[in-house]
């Protein structure tokens, strides 16, 4: 690796590297991971300014995203395996699955806590973490299952046609809305269970913190404004919001109303 302050540099080389000479999934999972490490510590080391390596994170991971689906199939392997991949377990759709999903890079934590149904298509979980978060669905998005190392999107896994009951316990999953701002969520399955009461929809359990703003400009924008105090706001924001957000509001009540609509 090498010292630069120059950002893209990092970006020229993975591609290079890796659309040149299409290298295997396991060294594109190396290469960005080595990456993304090397550009924090400069950031926390000073060499680079810490928004400058969250920026090249962002920029890294949206790169990550587009070549994914451009690497090289080791030899004898199935060349589609999505062609005989079963996208639900019929025997856990009548299942309750828990899950946890943590926004990604946010101080103090945005959480929530939730049940959905695991007869529910992968569409229908995007859809509800979003209105959990409060995003205003005006972005492209997709899950990306690490397991499997696929996406579930129109371009891979159509999540229309896959089912909760696809994961099983402890999986790790990621949500990402909108690539350029790049909002990210980390999702992990907790329990699977039987329910003798049937559940009509998603249902928050618990959780903390209001979720996103919508084109504020992607999560380092957001952890400004929430550590900007509120005599130091810049007017011009507020009145683009519409006043005062308080991010540290959770109202599990009208979220959950949301999710019955």
């Amino acid at each position: 690796l090498f010292v630069t302050s120059n950002l893209a540099a990092s970006t020229s080389y993975i591609w290079l590297k890796v659309v040149s000479k299409r290298y295997s999934q396991m060294f594109l999972d190396d290469i960005f991971h080595c990456f993304i490490e090397f550009y924090n510590f400069l950031g926390e080391e000073g060499t680079i300014g810490k928004k400058d390596a969250k920026k090249t994170e962002k920029n890294l991971k949206y790169l990550y995203r587009q070549l994914s689906s451009n690497v090289a199939v080791p030899d004898g392997e199935n060349s589609d395996p999505l062609e005989s991949m079963e996208l639900e377990n019929k025997k856990r759709n009548d299942m309750v699955y828990e899950m946890q999903v943590q926004m990604c890079a946010f101080k103090p934590a945005m959480w929530r806590r939730f049940i959905i149904n695991g007869s529910s298509t992968v569409e229908d979980l995007e859809i509800a973490i979003q209105t959990m978060f409060r995003t205003e669905f005006g972005h492209m998005f997709d899950i990306y299952d690490s397991k499997i190392r696929q996406h579930f999107d129109n371009d891979h896994i159509d999540p229309e046609n896959a089912k909760v009951s696809f994961f099983t316990k402890d999986d790790q999953l990621l949500l990402t809305y909108d690539y350029g701002d790049c909002w990210q969520f980390e999702i992990i399955i907790k329990k699977i269970y039987k329910s003798k009461k049937h559940l009509a929809h998603p249902r928050i359990l618990a959780g903390h913190g209001y979720g996103i703003i919508d084109d504020i400009g992607g999560i380092d924008m957001l952890q400004e404004y929430y550590d900007t105090p509120d005599d130091e706001q810049d007017p011009d924001l507020l009145d683009w919001l519409g006043g005062k957000i308080d991010l540290d509001q959770f109202d599990m009540n009208e979220l959950n109303k949301e999710l019955a609509e």
